[in-house]
C-alpha cells in the first residue's frame, strides 16, 4: 500500500521539477513572474534548469521501479532535504524573501516527509 503512495509522491515531485525545468528553458519570463525571482546569469540559469530536469527524471525512474523504496527514491528524498536546507538558509540569511522561495520551499516541505514515510517498509516479524 505504501509503495503506491510513494510512487504517486515521486510522480508529483518529478512533474513539479520537470515543469519548472522546462519553464526555465522555454519561458524564463514566466518562471521569473511565478517565482518572483530574477534569472540574471544565463549559465547559472541553464545549470539550474538541468539540475531540475535531471532530478525530475530521477524521480520518474524511482516511481517506475518495481521496488519504489529504492536508492533512487532515497536520492530524491536527499535532494528534497537539500532544497529545504538551502532555501531555509537563504531565507534566514536574508538573501531572499519568503515570496521568492515559497513555492519551492512549500513543495519540498510537503514532499520530503511524504517520501520519507512512504519509503518505510513494513517490518516482518519472525
Amino acid at each position: 500500500m505504501n509503495n503506491k503512495k510513494l510512487q504517486v509522491t515521486l510522480y508529483i515531485l518529478g512533474t513539479y521539477q520537470t515543469v519548472f525545468a522546462i519553464m526555465v528553458i522555454v519561458a524564463p519570463d514566466l518562471f521569473q513572474r511565478i517565482t518572483r525571482t530574477t534569472l540574471s546569469d544565463d549559465r547559472i540559469t541553464l545549470l539550474y534548469a538541468s539540475y531540475l530536469l535531471i532530478f525530475g527524471l530521477v524521480s520518474y525512474m524511482a516511481a517506475r521501479e518495481k521496488e519504489a523504496a529504492s536508492k533512487l527514491s532515497l536520492t530524491t528524498l536527499l535532494v528534497s532535504i537539500a532544497n529545504i536546507l538551502v532555501f531555509g538558509f537563504l531565507l534566514i540569511a536574508g538573501r531572499v524573501t519568503f515570496g521568492e522561495v515559497a513555492g519551492a520551499m512549500i513543495a519540498n516541505v510537503i514532499l520530503a516527509p511524504a517520501i520519507f514515510f512512504f519509503r518505510r517498509q513494513p517490518r516482518i516479524v519472525g
